[in-house]
């Protein structure tokens, strides 16, 4: 039987990896493997990116409005 302090420990863990020990395996494996679309094509940025429209949903929102970040 697992006691409560086993317990903690256990979901405790499970956060800190999830916020800090994901991340750096992440970052680890990218340092050996390159994406070959970078590697191949040295083009610079495009001067035009593409539009691109975020809507939230929020409680007791009257009115739908698109305009600016958080409407």
């Amino acid at each position: 039987m697992i006691s409560l302090e086993n317990l903690f420990w256990l979901c405790a863990s499970g956060v800190v990896y999830a916020y800090v020990g994901y991340p750096i395996l992440v970052w680890g494996i990218s340092r050996f493997y390159k994406n070959p679309a970078d590697v191949a094509n040295d083009k610079p940025l495009p001067t035009e990116w593409p539009m691109v429209s975020l809507y939230f949903a929020r409680q007791g929102m009257r009115s739908w409005r698109g305009v600016g970040f958080l409407g």
